[in-house]
């Protein structure tokens, strides 16, 4: 090749991203979009209730449709315990998208959990797995 013709770097599609193998976007990775770049539903629900009450002029149809649908598909309802079932799962050094899933999905069991966020099995044992099942429905069981 001459000197003259500069090479032109061949650009790829991005890697696809996979929630099971945690694989995110940078957005998502950086947590660009909130404190947390993950949000479970009862974390959303109580933003968005902050949001209304602060500013109740601004807000429309569509935060209002978003503010119901997360109402009636929240798991936890209090501020407190959500702060705390975010504690308590964070000892556990999961990624915030297994942590949002847990707390928007709660599940029963271990096979359960691993359905839903097969991303664990390749960071804990079933035992641990279950200790953290645990974690997340006794707080479920004492909230307000």
């Amino acid at each position: 090749m001459s000197e003259g013709i500069s090479r032109i770097k061949r650009q790829y599609p991005p890697e696809e991203e996979d929630a099971s193998r945690l694989k995110f976007n940078e957005e998502f990775k950086n947590g660009t979009v909130s404190e947390f770049s993950c949000l479970s539903l009862s974390e959303v629900a109580i933003m968005l209730e902050q949001t209304k009450l602060g500013n109740p002029e601004n807000h429309g149809a569509i935060v209002d449709r978003m503010m119901d649908y997360c109402k009636t598909y929240r798991t936890f309802k209090d501020k407190e315990t959500v702060q705390e079932i975010r504690r308590t799962l964070n000892k556990y050094e999961l990624h915030e998208y297994e942590v949002s899933q847990l707390i928007n999905l709660i599940p029963g069991s271990v096979e359960e959990a691993l359905s839903y966020i097969p991303s664990l099995k390749s960071k804990f044992s079933n035992e641990k797995i279950n200790e953290i099942i645990e974690d997340v429905n006794e707080l479920k069981k004492y909230q307000g």
